[in-house]
């Protein structure tokens, strides 16, 4: 064997190792257990915390247009000393018994807007040290059994960055 091939057998059995590492990484968060965290507890994501503080049953719209939606309250907290935070709706996740994630309907917070009357308290970024609650909407199907939510800050790669770190948490709705 040369000596120019040894690096690069070193640099394989690395790379190799890395790749079992995360394939474990990811089969252990797969295979763990959520972590279900209840109403009114708060989940920490860097300087900023969520937590469900209350949940029901809504129908909205008019007319034919009338449906049922799951309503959730989220209260979003800045810990930061000096950065403001901008919360989007789309990173509030319903999962169900069955793995199934649902976002925020579109329709259902139009007229949930609508309905409130004023706007609502999270469109604006929240200043460092200050707290808001939003009320959200999800349209979930009959078949939806023991909704839960779940803050996603970037898709599953990140989900599971985020599960491998603080565990599989889930908000409850009760």
């Amino acid at each position: 064997m040369t000596k120019t091939a040894e690096p690069h057998r070193w640099r394989r059995a690395l790379i190799g190792l890395i790749l079992v590492v995360l394939v474990l990484g990811v089969l252990r968060v797969w295979r763990s257990p959520e972590i279900p965290v209840p109403t009114n507890t708060p989940i920490r994501f860097d300087d900023f915390t969520f937590a469900v503080v209350g949940a029901r049953e809504a129908s909205l719209g008019s007319g034919a247009e009338t449906r049922r939606y799951q309503m959730v309250r989220l209260k979003v907290q800045n810990d930061a000393k000096r950065v403001t935070y901008q919360f989007h709706p789309r990173i509030a996740v319903m999962v169900d018994d069955d793995g199934r994630q649902y976002g925020v309907s579109a329709l259902g917070q139009v007229a949930l807007d609508r309905l409130r009357g004023a706007p609502d308290p999270l469109a604006t970024p929240l200043p460092a040290g200050a707290s808001g609650t939003t009320e959200l909407a999800f349209d979930l199907p009959e078949t939806a059994r023991n909704p839960r939510l779940k803050i996603s800050h970037g898709g599953p790669v990140l989900d599971v960055v985020d599960d491998l770190l603080g565990g599989r948490r889930r908000l409850l709705l009760k």
